[in-house]
């Protein structure tokens, strides 16, 4: 009986000193479950699909106005969630919350994750144009691979996870034909030989890089659906 209580006693002690070491020293602490992560997660998602759509159209269009000092503004927003993340409490795998601000800044900052946020945060194109013939402006994009599409909806029901991962899973097919549009033409664009298989440019002759910027876009992202699908991998030219 005695030794039970031994036992429970021991078990009281270690967690009071999990939960002191956890709040010794926390400020400016973030629950990764507030309502204030959430809703700036949500602001980091829109930051990111602004990018994801507006930095492939312009390195692969000459046409598409340059949003530069947007840019820099979202990347200024980017670096401020690396303070906001570095100060945000998080699970462990056993379910126990890190609330300890060393602990979680040591965990952060170590991770690869901080590497990538780092990289999408610091304004490489302003200094670095182009590097090794690939524009600078894509570094951006990095942040897409630290999207939290949960928005920590931990509480939340499984039908509203499940919908938020089917949205995910749009996002990024709709994501995935826009990349392949732009590259596919910023590929055709360096000799300007290959022909649409649209009528009105196989046959009645017009020239499809003397397009309008929307007639070339929606010719090129239908050719790139294509391709997804499985259609036209081998298109002819004209020369």
């Amino acid at each position: 009986m005695k030794d039970e209580e031994v036992g429970e006693d021991e078990a009281k002690d270690e967690a009071n000193m999990v939960e002191a070491r956890n709040t010794r020293g926390v400020v400016c602490g973030i629950q990764p479950d507030s309502r204030i992560k959430v809703a700036w997660n949500f602001f980091i998602i829109l930051c990111c699909v602004f990018a994801s759509f507006q930095i492939p159209l312009e390195v692969a269009f000459d046409e598409v106005d340059s949003y530069y000092l947007v840019m820099i503004g979202i990347q200024l927003i980017f670096l401020l969630d690396i303070f906001f993340t570095s100060r945000t409490s998080f699970y462990l795998e056993t379910g126990d919350i890190v609330k300890n601000p060393k602990e979680i800044a040591k965990y952060y900052f170590l991770s690869f994750g901080f590497l990538l946020d780092l990289l999408a945060s610091l304004p490489l194109q302003t200094f670095l144009p182009n590097l090794l013939g690939v524009n600078m402006k894509i570094m951006i994009l990095l942040k897409l691979f630290r999207l939290n599409w949960t928005l920590s909806l931990s509480k939340q029901s499984e039908t509203i996870k499940l919908a938020l991962k089917i949205v995910n899973l749009f996002f990024y097919l709709i994501l995935y034909i826009h990349f392949s549009a732009c590259y596919l033409y910023s590929v055709v664009n360096v000799e300007k030989y290959w022909v649409p298989n649209q009528l009105r440019f196989r046959e009645r002759g017009e020239d499809f890089y003397e397009a309008d910027l929307q007639t070339k876009y929606v010719t090129i992202l239908y050719s790139s659906i294509l391709i997804l699908l499985g259609n036209d991998t081998s298109p002819e030219t004209n020369a």
